[in-house]
């Protein structure tokens, strides 16, 4: 039997709405964030003592509130794909033998440099519009962070985790993995590309101040998820994109401390894209999404099929 991305009831991905996925998400943060603030007020309010609200805003109750909805949100998404009996196997796949990596760093690299390139150039009119925002972002080091956090080591450990294995695991799971295939039944595969490269940007908007690095970002992991048809490629991508970023947040700890710094590097931004656009463009237009590209899942059941 051929599987293909058709757009009908036959698709089993018609039945997940993606609106109830983030609706999941944001009850448990909600409930989340409730119970924190339950479990520490109470106790002070019943002893007669006040509460320190600085505590409230530690970085490790932060990324709790961040690590532990995504955790419970795959877990949903799992039963749901269980009760429209969809398996997880074929949306997560298996990486062909000899599969070239190098490439792969290559273009992670080129992606942060890109990324690197345009927080400076676009934020850099803004450094001086609201120079106090941009001037947070320089100063929002993971590194530095440590230092608003009750137990630093804690901290750390946590955002190890954060960044090596859940943040990589469940935006790919959720985001290539489930959204991808949705949306492409809906609308088509290539606005279902433009619309997960949205959503990164918007994300990282909030999050980073750059919206090309998180829309670049999107376009990357997406189109080494169909291409490779496994989530292994994307979510190691993401491993080695976290890990090179970490090092160089840890590099500029010395050389960008002040939003002067920031804006003394407005030449090397400007190389950076130079540099970088060129290189991205090329690989994004060499390895472009066909419009009948056959989604992962259903070329994972094809290939199970026609072996079996």
């Amino acid at each position: 039997m051929n599987f293909q991305n058709t757009f009908s009831e036959e698709n089993p991905f018609h039945y997940i709405k993606v609106r109830h996925i983030f609706l999941c998400y944001l009850l448990i943060s909600f409930y989340l964030v409730v119970e924190i603030v339950f479990i520490y007020y109470f106790p002070n309010i019943y002893m007669g003592l006040r509460p320190n609200n600085n505590s409230l805003s530690d970085y490790i109750l932060l990324i709790l509130i961040t690590e532990i909805p995504r955790i419970f949100t795959i877990a949903w998404i799992v039963r749901q794909l269980e009760l429209i009996q969809v398996k997880t196997k074929p949306i997560i796949g298996k990486v062909p033998s000899h599969y070239g990596w190098l490439p792969i760093i290559g273009l992670v690299i080129i992606r942060l440099i890109f990324s690197a390139g345009c927080f400076r150039v676009l934020n850099y009119p803004l450094s001086f519009i609201f120079p106090s925002l941009i001037e947070r972002y320089v100063h929002s080091n993971f590194f530095t962070l440590s230092s608003g956090s009750f137990s630093p080591p804690l901290y750390y450990c946590l955002l190890i985790i954060d960044a090596f294995i859940i943040s990589p695991v469940a935006a790919s799971f959720i985001f290539q993995g489930i959204i991808l295939h949705r949306w492409s039944a809906k609308w088509g595969i290539r606005p279902a590309i433009l619309m997960i490269s949205i959503l990164y940007s918007l994300y990282y908007m909030i999050r980073g101040m750059n919206l090309l690095g998180g829309l670049s970002l999107g376009l990357m992991q997406t189109m080494l998820y169909i291409k490779s048809r496994t989530l292994i490629v994307p979510i190691l991508a993401r491993i080695i994109n976290e890990a090179i970023f970490l090092l160089l947040d840890y590099l500029y700890l010395s050389v960008e401390n002040s939003i002067e710094q920031f804006r003394s590097h407005l030449e090397i931004g400007l190389f950076c894209i130079a540099v970088s656009t060129p290189l991205l463009i090329w690989i994004l237009y060499k390895n472009r999404i066909r419009p009948n590209e056959q989604l992962p899942y259903f070329a994972n059941i094809n290939s199970s099929s026609s072996i079996d």
